[in-house]
């Protein structure tokens, strides 16, 4: 598990030529939803210290008031929030939709004997595995769905008590209780479709029902390794991300430059979580390999495919042409 988890990180780290990738959608993405957002504060603010004011991400209270009755000219609230709610939600469901794209891709280069970064070979693997990919997670959608009602259900009892209690609130504790169960089983459900993701590239299977089931007797199986690695790997990337968003929250945007540092710190925190989803796939296959080596059907065919190769190599065979015919046929005379 430790050797999985050094590996993992090592290869993320390694891996900075898709990071750079992985962050440029992710800022292709954010760009429409903010767009808006950045042109209605410069229409409005254009020729007043309101943009001063709205330096260090906080919000001018004159300009929010100004806004929100209506009073600037060529703006309106109501219009702006439907437009950023559309877009949200359009660019949301897209950048799912994209997530499960660069999964093939990263999982294609992973596995590949020498785990380097290729365009060809991201974006080979990103199309091969997207309807695999893009099954499993309409499947995810469905168990997430059922783990997020049990909790609902869960809660109604709960709430019915502390509506019947007089002075205090006798289930709070029940409702942190619940609310850890249900975060448990979050992420026992993310663990067994990361590995069904891991198991259909490593065996190239596409029936990813049955993957899901293969993939949660692997990780009920190894529970203490497959889960002990999602415990350390979230760890490490959830303080990797808190350095950085924290460093940015202490810059004092107070200057241009000191802006222009705050912007990309925000970047380099977007980057921090892809590295962090790298580091998830790197190490959990790594797992995969060491507990179910007999699965890793790929490894097994490029180790094969240099002796099949030779095997089949004509580069030494050629017909003898004509000449050669008569010069082999010719017999020496005295």
């Amino acid at each position: 598990m430790f050797e999985s988890f050094a590996r993992g990180l090592v290869q993320a780290s390694r891996s900075w030529a898709m990071l750079l990738v992985l962050t440029a959608a992710s800022i292709f993405f954010a760009l429409p939803v903010a767009a808006p957002l950045f042109i209605l504060i410069a229409q409005t603010s254009a020729g007043t210290h309101a943009p001063y004011r709205m330096m260090s991400d906080r919000i001018d209270p004159i300009w929010l008031i100004d806004l929100f009755n209506e009073r600037l000219a060529g703006a309106s609230l109501l219009s702006m929030i439907s437009q950023a709610a559309i877009l949200t939600g359009v660019m949301a469901f897209f950048f799912l939709i994209a997530n499960v794209l660069f999964a093939g891709g990263i999982l294609g280069v992973f596995n590949h004997p020498d785990g380097r970064f290729s365009h060809a070979r991201f974006w080979a693997g990103a199309g091969r595995y997207f309807p695999r990919f893009l099954r499993l997670w309409l499947l995810s959608l469905v168990v997430y769905g059922l783990a997020i009602a049990g909790y609902l259900l869960a809660l109604i009892p709960i709430n019915a008590s502390d509506a019947r209690a007089s002075a205090e609130r006798p289930g709070a504790i029940r409702q942190w209780a619940a609310a850890a169960v249900l975060l448990l089983a979050l992420s026992v459900i993310n663990l067994i479709f990361d590995y069904a993701r891991i198991g259909a590239v490593l065996g190239d299977r596409a029936r990813m029902f049955a993957e899901v089931f293969r993939a949660a007797r692997f990780s009920f199986g190894h529970f203490r390794r497959t889960f002990g690695l999602y415990i350390l790997l979230s760890v490490v990337g959830m303080c990797v991300f808190g350095v950085i968003v924290g460093i940015r929250g202490a810059v004092e945007q107070n200057t241009p430059f000191a802006v222009f540092a705050a912007v990309v710190l925000g970047q380099l925190a977007i980057g921090a979580r892809w590295w962090s989803r790298l580091s998830f796939y790197s190490a959990q296959l790594d797992l995969y390999r060491r507990l179910e080596p007999s699965s890793d059907i790929s490894a097994m065919r490029d180790a094969a495919q240099p002796v099949f190769a030779k095997a089949v190599d004509t580069s030494e065979l050629r017909a003898p042409s004509s000449y050669e015919e008569k010069e082999e046929t010719m017999e020496p005379t005295e």
